[in-house]
């Protein structure tokens, strides 16, 4: 079997004018360069791309990949039939070398007028798509073929049968079931998982130390949840040590977070109308069965209620279109009431996160993250609860909520699913131009607010179910909150 000397982009970035790219051939001596040296030995290109990843036409300063070849000596002749693409997490898609000479490819390391890449969201956390991108020219709708890899750490020139011969069905005949099914996860699967070690990095390993086909018992199906990595090799899955699928009520304390609503029931100060509840009937019937009804009315928010991101963002979901799986989730509480004690304005600090994390780890993407400030303790005293009780005028209020630069971390890095706090806004009561909404709205993060009994969760290990009235195109609506909490 003949060995090949693999093409490799390595990256190495500390700004993004030091990123270096360390140029591999086949047979040949690794090459190194600054995208200064790029600048200096290749001509500098714009490119106008239909952005997948982006979502818009974008216009991107680099080069030519296959300048970039050329210039460390790399020719058509040499050893290789596909090109990889591994970026920093370990995503590594891969397509066909002669795609370089169907549609031109690009490494660019910047947008036109701006300092770098930009950021992408990767799920729900909003991340850095530098230092490098891989853009192509002319990518019809659809193509599969050619991936788009932004936070680029690796390219690799590779001979596939050689590079994933541990991998590949063994004597599968090209139109066997076995090669087709191959066929499928190579241009779908591959550039995340791995099969006996070999493929992507970003998902786990599907037959290493356990195939995925062995495992559907239900007691094999808890034990993966609780410790995926018994299962999994380089998995990076979570160990969830307190909620499994398999949900057994009577494991847990449910802890209702949810103020009633009636004549006390507190909005905000502007709203035009609050709750109101007209009988319709109560009473024996002349059949002799006791029946009542309600007609109930109230606006979207107030209340223990739900925001919606379209709330503060027009592109945002409304209440109807929001994914169940951010409303049922893991939840964190961060206490916070000793700080409210000394200042009845104050705003969560991204150290306040910090410190939580260093007690508690880092908070995983899709978390329910809730601010408990003690404040559910003035509920009903709306003078109490909101700082100022004059009807029609929110200019005095004054409570503490979450800070801005907070809830950017939480809803941009920390990829949070909702933000929750048991006061009447999840911007503190003094702002005015609410920041912390308009950052969850562009996030599509909701809010959850006027929550209770936050005292009773723990900082960690808690599940949430926040299920909102499902009004089609709202901004939101009443929701019933409950905790379930580990017994």
């Amino acid at each position: 079997m003949k060995k090949y000397i693999l093409v490799s982009l390595v990256l190495l970035a500390t700004s993004t004018f030091a990123q270096e790219l360390t140029v591999v051939l086949p047979h040949a001596k690794a090459v190194s360069y600054t995208v200064e040296n790029l600048r200096a030995e290749l001509p500098e290109v714009e490119v106008s791309v239909n952005d997948p990843v982006f979502k818009k036409t974008l216009i991107f300063q680099g080069f030519e990949l296959a300048r970039v070849l050329q210039l460390a000596g790399w020719n058509a002749s040499m050893a290789g039939d596909e090109i990889a693409f591994i970026t920093r997490d370990g995503y590594a898609p891969t397509t066909r070398l002669e795609n370089l000479q169907r549609r031109a490819a690009y490494v660019v390391y910047k947008e036109k007028g701006q300092a770098g890449l930009g950021k992408v969201y990767k799920g729900k956390v909003l991340v850095d798509a530098g230092p490098l991108y891989v853009v192509w020219e002319n990518q019809p709708a659809g193509d599969i073929e050619v991936p788009w890899p932004y936070q680029l750490a690796t390219i690799e020139i590779i001979d596939f049968k050689s590079k994933y011969n541990l991998m590949m069905p063994a004597g599968a005949g090209a139109d066997s079931p076995e090669q087709q099914g191959f066929e499928l996860f190579k241009n779908h699967c591959m550039r995340c998982h791995s099969i006996n070690l070999q493929g992507g990095d970003l998902g786990p390993e599907l037959n290493v130390p356990r195939n995925v086909t062995e495992y559907w018992s239900e007691q094999n199906l808890r034990a993966f949840i609780k410790d995926a990595s018994s299962f999994h090799a380089r998995s990076k899955m979570p160990a969830f040590l307190y909620f499994t699928w398999a949900l057994d009520i009577a494991d847990y304390e449910l802890v209702d977070l949810t103020h009633p609503y009636n004549e006390d029931t507190i909005y905000w100060p502007t709203s035009p109308s609050t709750f109101s509840k007209e009988t319709l009937a109560a009473g024996d019937t002349p059949g002799g069965w006791y029946y009542s009804a309600y007609a109930v009315c109230t606006p979207e928010h107030g209340g223990t209620h739900l925001d919606a991101p379209v709330h503060f963002d027009a592109d945002g979901a409304s209440t109807d279109e929001l994914p169940l799986a951010d409303l049922i989730a893991p939840a964190v509480v961060i206490d916070v009431t000793a700080q409210t004690e000394k200042d009845r304005n104050y705003a969560l600090t991204v150290a306040d996160v910090q410190a939580f994390e260093a007690r508690h780890g880092r908070i995983a993407a899709g978390t329910i993250v809730l601010l408990k400030t003690g404040w559910s303790r003035y509920w009903a005293n709306a003078l109490a609860y909101l700082g100022d009780d004059t009807p029609g005028d929110a200019s005095r209020l004054s409570f503490p909520s979450f800070g801005a630069e907070a809830a950017q971390l939480l809803v941009e890095e920390r990829g949070a699913a909702v933000l929750g706090v048991d006061t009447a806004s999840i911007d503190i009561g003094v702002s005015k131009d609410f920041p912390v909404h308009r950052v969850a709205g562009a996030g599509n993060v909701p809010g959850l607010e006027n929550l209770m009994n936050l005292d009773t969760l723990p900082a960690t290990g808690a599940l949430v179910i926040a299920l909102p009235m499902k009004i089609e195109g709202g901004s939101g609506g009443p929701a019933r909150v409950v905790g379930l909490v580990p017994k």
